[in-house]
C-alpha cells in the first residue's frame, strides 16, 4: 500500500468512527495530508467566506438578529465571527443591522464590534465555523 492508499485508508476509518461535529478538524487534516502529498504548503489565508454559500439567510447572523443573547463569549466567539459575515454581506456599515445586534446583546457596545469590523474590513479576520459550533453547543444557541 503505498502513502496516499494509507492516508485515505486513515481518513475513511476516522470518518467511520467520529461524529460530524468532528468534521472540521478532519477538513482541516485532509487540506494538510493533501497539501503534504503534493509537496505544497497549504493556503493560510484560506477563508470559509470565500464560500458562495454565505448569504443574508446565514444562520448566526439570522439568530442574532432576531434572538437575546445575553450571556456567553459574546465579545470574544460571537462579535468576532460575525463581522466577516457583516463584511462579505456589505452590511458592515448597516446602522439598522448593527444597532439590532446591539440591542439583542444587552450590556456590549457598537465599538466593541466595530473593533472587529475593522479586522474583517483589512481581511485579518476569518470565520471560525468550528468556533461557532463549539459555541452554540456550550450554550445552548442556534438549536
Amino acid at each position: 500500500m503505498d502513502e496516499k492508499e494509507r492516508i485515505i485508508q486513515e481518513m475513511i476509518w476516522y470518518l467511520e468512527k467520529h461524529t460530524a461535529y468532528d468534521l472540521f478538524k478532519l477538513m482541516d487534516e485532509a487540506i494538510f495530508k493533501r497539501n503534504e502529498l503534493l509537496g505544497t504548503h497549504p493556503n493560510l489565508n484560506f477563508n470559509y467566506l470565500n464560500n458562495p454559500e454565505i448569504t443574508k439567510e446565514d444562520p448566526l447572523l439570522k439568530f442574532v438578529l432576531t434572538h437575546k443573547i445575553t450571556a456567553g463569549e459574546r465579545h470574544s466567539v460571537l462579535f468576532k465571527n460575525l463581522a466577516p459575515i457583516l463584511v462579505k454581506l456589505n452590511l458592515d456599515k448597516d446602522k439598522k443591522i448593527l444597532d439590532q445586534i446591539i440591542y439583542n446583546c444587552p450590556g456590549k457596545s457598537i465599538g466593541e464590534l466595530m473593533g472587529w469590523i475593522k479586522l474583517a474590513r483589512k481581511g485579518k479576520l476569518n470565520l471560525n465555523i468550528s468556533e461557532i459550533n463549539k459555541w452554540s453547543d456550550k450554550y445552548g444557541y442556534l438549536s
